[in-house]
């Protein structure tokens, strides 16, 4: 990349050497022609190649002038630098505002930055402050006049350097074991006839159901019904996802490239993007409603309705039994969906970005790590079956 890199400076430099100075009209048409909606447009979008700067070279032709995209792009780079270093020259400095040439042109395209903050007449820890406060500006207006972005960093947590290490590894092990319990409980499923039932069959897919009136599961839950239901979540899932997707992939991201995440999120990346999210957040709050909420108040319901056939039960130790098996159940229900409701119903009114972090851990990490736990392995037909398939691998190991 460096190599490269250089190489592509060199060849800057030899065309500007090579190519001949630019006149005033050559450049003001230069500017017209950066300004067209269709070239910002295509500035603006992540898909911008070569084929942009052969428009603006074209276009530069049909008003006369011969001059090649490269040379194009060298002559608007060189133009949008110096309008930058006119900014900060003004942000620094006390004296009366300066301009650069072509001034009300570049502002037209490139925007009006904000003013930097002074940094006279401060104390010192007043001085730190506005020292830092101008960096983190000034990295949002060198983002704001470049090209616009296609790759981000993730930040993690950030806020807690000494920590990195420590929770790689922690992560690292958590995802390590989630893996492994869910492929285990799958293959599990497979491999032993004897959970060839309904309930396995969604544990396999890994769903989890809860149903009024359990004692008629068997009766109530035919082939049929839980191939639709697992069916349709594979599908809900798949199309709200794929929307989602779309319509991010339209937003045009410019700067900073800074994802405040451990992963790439939705709510901190709409941040970062330049666009009109509004579209994106009106669809995103109508799944929430439509999917979310609905699943999560019809599964509470359905719990809500075992409980109280348990407490109809009229053996102590049967309710015991019972209600160790529907809290256990009914607490990951509560510990997945509350955070997830919370992280995309309630982001747009403002969540900070260290409380979304720690939400979105209990959704992405805890929940996948003991669902393997609570619905499969702590089952009694579920660990006959590990020992069956446990056997049969040794002996196909000693043989």
């Amino acid at each position: 990349m460096q190599s490269s890199s250089a190489e592509v400076t060199m060849m800057e430099s030899q065309n500007r050497k090579r190519a001949p100075a630019w006149t005033e009209r050559e450049v003001r048409d230069l500017i017209a022609v950066w300004g067209e909606e269709s070239v910002l447009s295509e500035l603006r979008s992540s898909f911008q190649d070569a084929k942009t700067f052969v428009k603006i070279s074209q276009g530069m032709k049909d008003r006369g002038h011969n001059r090649d995209p490269k040379q194009c792009r060298v002559k608007l780079k060189e133009l949008r630098q110096a309008y930058q270093k006119t900014r900060e020259a003004n942000g620094c400095s006390g004296s009366e505002p300066q301009t650069c040439r072509f001034n009300d042109e570049l502002r037209a395209i490139l925007g009006v930055q904000p003013p930097l903050p002074q940094l006279c007449c401060l104390t010192p820890s007043m001085e730190m402050e506005a020292t830092r406060k101008q960096r983190k500006l000034m990295e949002k207006v060198e983002w704001s006049n470049q090209a616009f972005i296609t790759e981000f960093m993730l930040l993690g947590f950030g806020n807690l350097p000494e920590l990195q290490t420590p929770l790689f590894l922690l992560f690292l092990v958590i995802y390590t074991v989630t893996m492994a319990g869910n492929i285990l409980t799958l293959v599990i499923v497979v491999a032993d006839q004897n959970l060839h039932t309904p309930m396995y069959f969604f544990l396999g897919n890994l769903v989890y159901l809860a149903i009024y009136n359990p004692l008629h599961y068997a009766a109530l839950m035919r082939s049929w019904v839980h191939t639709q239901l697992v069916s349709g979540s594979w599908i809900m899932a798949f199309f709200t996802s794929t929307l989602i997707t779309l319509l991010m992939a339209r937003l045009t991201f410019c700067g900073p490239n800074k994802i405040d995440h451990f992963f790439c999120d939705f709510a901190p990346m709409l941040k970062l993007s330049c666009s009109d999210t509004s579209l994106i957040e009106l669809v995103d709050l109508i799944l929430s409603f439509a999917i979310i909420l609905p699943t999560f108040l019809l599964t509470m319901m359905c719990y809500v309705c075992n409980i109280a056939t348990i407490l109809r039960i009229p053996s102590t130790t049967g309710r015991q039994m019972a209600f160790s098996t529907c809290s256990s159940h009914l607490i990951i229900v509560v510990t997945f969906y509350g955070p997830l409701i919370i992280s995309y119903m309630i982001s747009t009114a403002g969540t900070a970005g260290d409380l979304h972090k720690v939400l979105s851990v209990f959704y992405t990490v805890l929940t996948p790590l003991v669902n393997p736990l609570i619905y499969s392995l702590r089952n009694k037909m579920v660990k006959e079956a590990l020992k069956k398939v446990g056997g049969k691998l040794a002996a196909f190991m000693r043989s």
